[in-house]
């Protein structure tokens, strides 16, 4: 690959990156849950749904209270100052 395009795609991933937190699909709890569970699963293999479903509730289980409500006071500063959400769109 050539250095243009490589930067081109760096570039391209960016943008997606940008358009991704802006997305009205995702709540920013969203953007705490998604990256700790990928982290704990990724590279696992599942031979059936449940396996899947047993893996991710154990990872949730083990994440603690107090940082899912860091996530939500967060959340609810960002609605208190009025920034752009999904009810802006």
């Amino acid at each position: 690959m050539f250095k243009e395009d490589r930067k081109h795609v760096k570039d391209e991933h960016r943008v997606l990156d940008c358009e991704r937190r802006l997305s009205p699909d995702l709540a920013p709890a969203d953007f705490f849950l998604f990256p700790r569970i990928k982290r704990v699963l990724k590279g696992d293999r599942f031979g059936s749904i449940e396996a899947v479903q047993a893996a991710t509730t154990k990872t949730l289980n083990s994440i603690p209270e107090t940082d899912f409500q860091r996530s939500f006071d967060g959340w609810q500063q960002f609605m208190d100052e009025g920034k752009m959400y999904f009810e802006d769109y």
